[in-house]
C-alpha cells in the first residue's frame, strides 16, 4: 500500500514537471496558446522552427468544384543552428505531403507542399500536419473548412 502511494505521488510530480517545462520552453509547445494563427513570428519561435501561417481556412468550399487543394507552409529556423526535419505526419490520410526540406539552414525559410483531398470529406473539416523536427521536437500547421457538395 505504501509503495503504491509513493508511486502515484512520484507520478504526479512528474507529470507537473512535464507541465513546466513544456510552458517555460515556447520551441517545445509551439506557443500556439499565446500567439494568432497569422500573427509575427515570437520571441522563443525566434529560437527554434516557426510554422507560417499555423493555420489555413480555405472557408466555405464546394468539393465538388474544388476537390483537391493545395497547402503551402513556410518554416522558418530562426536560429543560429541547422533545423533537421525528420518526418512529416499527418492526421488524415485526405492530406498528402509533396515535398518538405531535409533541413533549414540558420535564419533560413523553407516551404512545405501539401495537398488535401475534399471528395470524401464533409461538414467542418480540421486536419493537422505534424512537423517532426530535431528528434523529438513537433510543429504542427493546421487546414480547416466548411465543407459543401
Amino acid at each position: 500500500m505504501f509503495q503504491m502511494k509513493t508511486f502515484n505521488r512520484t507520478k504526479h510530480i512528474l507529470f507537473a514537471l512535464g507541465i513546466c517545462i513544456c510552458l517555460n520552453y515556447g520551441c517545445i509547445n509551439g506557443n500556439d496558446t499565446t500567439v494568432n494563427d497569422d500573427q509575427a513570428i515570437t520571441e522563443s519561435d525566434d529560437l527554434c522552427l516557426a510554422v507560417i501561417p499555423r493555420t489555413i481556412n480555405l472557408g466555405r468550399i464546394n468539393k465538388n468544384k474544388f476537390p483537391r487543394n493545395e497547402l503551402r507552409y513556410e518554416l522558418k529556423n530562426g536560429s543560429d543552428s541547422i533545423v533537421r526535419i525528420n518526418k512529416i505526419d499527418v492526421s488524415c490520410g485526405c492530406v498528402t505531403i509533396v515535398s518538405f526540406p531535409d533541413s533549414i539552414l540558420p535564419n533560413h525559410t523553407e516551404t512545405i507542399t501539401a495537398e488535401i483531398d475534399l471528395s470524401n470529406q464533409s461538414e467542418h473539416l480540421r486536419k493537422i500536419i505534424f512537423v517532426n523536427y530535431n528528434d523529438g521536437q513537433v510543429k504542427m500547421a493546421k487546414v480547416i473548412a466548411d465543407i459543401e457538395d
